[in-house]
């Protein structure tokens, strides 16, 4: 499982920590920009963070499009 952040480290470890208990747990985790990303201070001070703004809403499609494509599969029985 490879692990990208922190926090999506925890989330992860928390669903797998769940599975053992017995709760069914999903976890998927979707990044909108790294903080490592060369050159990406001076990015956001001259684009006053709209390329951030432009990856965080990027983000939030793709994670609705999979919880979308996950909730058609689970509800059509292909889950």
């Amino acid at each position: 499982m490879p692990i990208a952040d922190m926090e999506s480290y925890g989330l992860f470890k928390l669903a797998k920590t769940m599975g053992r208990l017995g709760m069914a747990a999903r976890a998927f985790s979707v990044r909108g920009i790294s903080d490592l990303a060369g050159g990406k201070t001076a990015l956001d001070d001259a684009s006053r963070a709209g390329v951030r703004a432009i990856a965080v809403r990027n983000a939030a499609v793709v994670t609705f499009g999979l919880l979308r494509a996950i909730e058609t599969a689970e509800l059509s029985g292909r889950g």
